[in-house]
């Protein structure tokens, strides 16, 4: 037993022809219209400016204003962290978050006694603002060394 093609039978010849348009061809004859009945082809009725009203301007929010969404990373190690960090910017993204807030503790409890998620954090925030992810992160406290927090500005929804 082959692995061949199978015989097809060859389609029926339809009677009629399709047209090939070219850059002549008048679309609305070749789909059966009459011009001499139907008139000369015009342009679509659109609503005018004064039924519409004149479009609003987008009000372009403040760069900081409080945090609509906050993520604790709290007891997590890196990897937890830049997994939940993902999903909380992405989900916020889509739910048109401008500010969120991320919590990476001082590191007063750590076993080494080092901030290791805030540093972490901060090039992780670095990273997605290359890629153009964030617009933009500032410590909670002015300068990280004071804070257990991060805001980050998320981009401007089109």
């Amino acid at each position: 037993m082959g692995f061949g093609r199978k015989k097809v039978a060859p389609l029926p010849e339809t009677e009629k022809k399709i047209p090939v348009l070219d850059a002549d061809a008048d679309l609305f004859v070749l789909m059966g219209g009459d011009p001499e009945k139907e008139g000369p082809a015009r342009e679509p009725d659109l609503p005018e400016k004064e039924i519409l009203g004149e479009a609003e301007p987008r009000v372009q929010p403040p760069l900081w204003s409080a945090p609509e969404k906050t993520l604790d990373l709290h007891g997590l190690n890196i990897q937890q962290a830049e997994i939940r960090m993902r999903s909380a910017i992405l989900t916020a993204r889509v739910e048109g978050v401008y500010v969120m807030r991320i919590v990476t503790g001082k590191g007063l409890h750590s076993r080494s006694g080092t901030a290791i998620l805030r540093e972490y954090t901060e090039n992780f925030l670095v990273q997605l603002q290359k890629n153009g992810e964030i617009r933009a992160y500032k410590w909670e406290g002015k300068t990280k060394a004071k804070s257990g927090a991060v805001w980050v500005r998320l981009p401007d929804i089109p």
